[in-house]
């Protein structure tokens, strides 16, 4: 199987989950909520073989109507980072590569370490376990090690002025902000 074909059925994939933005095609005339999604997702070919999607967790990738009161103080406290990284090896079936070490930077901070599961709570956990369970079953093999990062996160206004960096391997991923749908 040729690489054009694993490319085309990882966007075809990531289409049908709502996780490709403009590189199959521009939107056109895209709703504030779509301009949040597509700016919050990074793809990354690594290789020929191998790729990361970086997704930063925003409340702009949510869009408001999908936020209640405890929602909205959930990510006020807490910045969220997914990772999915894989391979597509030489039969072109995907492999799922757990990711680790995953930091988030700011300017004039230290980096900010991944809080341990013990201190992340009870709401934010069961939001990254459907999130995390809904992108997994959507993405197959691709996704079975999708990894949601929870961060402190007060200290990150994703509509206010700054710029987050996600370190991960040897890539430190940008984001501006404010992000769009703010």
């Amino acid at each position: 199987m040729g690489w054009g074909f694993r490319v085309f059925f990882l966007a075809v994939a990531l289409v049908s989950l709502g996780l490709a933005g403009p590189a199959l095609a521009r939107q056109w005339k895209p709703t504030p909520l779509q301009q949040a999604q597509d700016y919050l997702q990074i793809e990354h070919s690594i290789s020929d073989t191998e790729g990361i999607i970086v997704i930063w967790l925003a409340p702009q990738f949510f869009g408001e109507e999908a936020m209640d009161d405890a929602t909205r103080q959930a990510f006020a406290q807490y910045t969220m980072i997914s990772i999915i990284h894989f391979a597509v090896n030489e039969v072109g079936q995907f492999e799922a590569i757990e990711p680790s070490g995953v930091t988030v930077e700011l300017p004039d901070a230290a980096p900010l370490q991944p809080l341990p599961a013990s201190e992340i709570p009870p709401l934010v956990s069961s939001m990254l376990h459907f999130l995390e369970a809904s992108l997994s079953g959507g993405l197959g093999t691709m996704g079975q090690n999708i990894k949601t990062f929870v961060y402190d996160g007060s200290n990150i206004d994703s509509c206010g002025p700054g710029k987050l960096w996600v370190a991960y391997l040897e890539e430190r991923y940008e984001y501006e902000t404010p992000v769009p749908g703010c």
